[in-house]
């Protein structure tokens, strides 16, 4: 029920509205009928709207994507394409061909040829060499981007355990091996996704996309394949700890659980803007714990195998909790789903669900 107020203000309004009605209808019977501009059998075309190019029908289309889009276009994959190549062109035109933009670009239209191309341009750039030594599927590119890489980030883990995975590729554990003891003096594990992630939100929002449908769109198109290096070269390096304990030779075993372990643990503290690399980090971690003395010491702060376990069994259990909470971003207005990929930018995934979890 509308309160009095409303009632006065409605009230009044209906009759300014019903005496300018009257006004303009006294007024329209007081002027003469004009002069016809074109003759009577003249034919005369009717105004169209000037038609719509390319680029703006895509951003129509772009701002009414909504929730449902979001879900059939992570599942089609590299199918689907966000962006046309006139949108990814004007994109770089406008903020730049920089190494990070023109990652982006690569991934949002999947074409790695726009990597080689890059290279071209910024020869020395190790964020390009590495997303070549990533996505190239020519294993003589993929270790020449893999050495490239090694040399202008020497202090970056990733290139070690890159070079170990090519190795242990071709049968060479020697090689395999030198490249793990190098990590261990190369505690950085950097990767480019957060900056990549960002360009390619810009890219989409600059489309058309919403302010929460932008981000959320670069989240789920967005690839991690060095997740997928970790877990090779785990798997080999368990392979290996597992050959040496078989033998009894459990002096070399030690230092393939001590690479394990801090591979698993670099996975976790390297990134936590997803719950996918926490995940991926604790598995790998937990495979070289399992076996071990609980008091042994092995985590920082001179944390024992125990208190990791216990420490990883909570964050798994966190991470349980909050999964069915995602749920909700369904539903979400795009206010809300900008708020939460602001969150989840800042400080990670697990704050973000519990944010949402949380919220009123």
């Amino acid at each position: 029920m509308k309160s009095k107020p409303a009632v006065v203000l409605l009230i009044l309004l209906l009759g300014a509205i019903t005496y300018q009605t009257y006004r303009l209808f006294k007024q329209a019977k007081a002027v003469p009928t004009p002069t016809p501009l074109v003759a009577s059998n003249q034919k005369i075309t009717p105004r169209t709207s000037a038609p719509l190019d390319d680029l703006s029908r895509n951003r129509l289309a772009h701002e009414q994507f909504k929730a449902s889009d979001l879900m059939k276009a992570w599942s089609e994959g590299d199918s689907f394409t966000p962006l046309s190549r006139a949108e990814l062109d004007r994109f770089l035109k406008e903020k730049g061909r920089t190494p990070i933009n023109l990652i982006a670009a690569s991934r949002l239209s999947h074409d790695v040829n726009l990597i080689r191309e890059a290279i071209k341009e910024f020869p020395q750039d190790p964020s390009l060499q590495l997303e070549l030594a990533l996505r190239s599927n020519t294993p003589e590119e993929k270790s020449q981007a893999i050495q490239n890489f090694q040399q202008f980030a020497p202090d970056n883990s990733i290139g070690n355990y890159l070079a170990a995975q090519n190795a242990f590729s071709k049968g060479d554990l020697a090689a395999a091996g030198d490249a793990l003891a190098q990590s261990l003096e190369n505690p950085l594990l950097l990767n480019y996704n957060a900056q990549i992630l960002q360009s390619s939100e810009d890219a989409l929002s600059d489309a058309g996309y919403t302010p929460g449908m932008a981000p959320a769109l670069a989240l789920g198109l967005l690839v991690i394949p060095e997740l997928t290096v970790f877990t090779d070269v785990s798997r080999n390096l368990k392979t290996v700890e597992d050959g040496f304990i078989n033998q009894a030779d459990y002096d070399s075993a030690e230092p393939a659980v001590v690479i394990g372990i801090t591979l698993g643990q670099r996975i976790q503290d390297s990134s936590n803007t997803t719950i996918i690399n926490q995940l991926v980090g604790i598995s790998v971690e937990k495979t070289f714990l399992d076996q071990l003395d609980p008091l042994t010491v092995v985590g920082p702060n001179n944390a024992t195998v125990a208190e990791r376990l216990e420490l990883i069994k909570n964050k798994q259990q966190t991470i349980k909790e909050l999964i069915p909470v995602s749920n909700q971003l369904m539903e979400a207005d795009d206010a809300t789903l900008a708020q939460y990929f602001g969150i989840m930018k800042k400080e990670g995934e697990i704050a973000a669900l519990q944010w949402l979890q949380n919220r009123k």
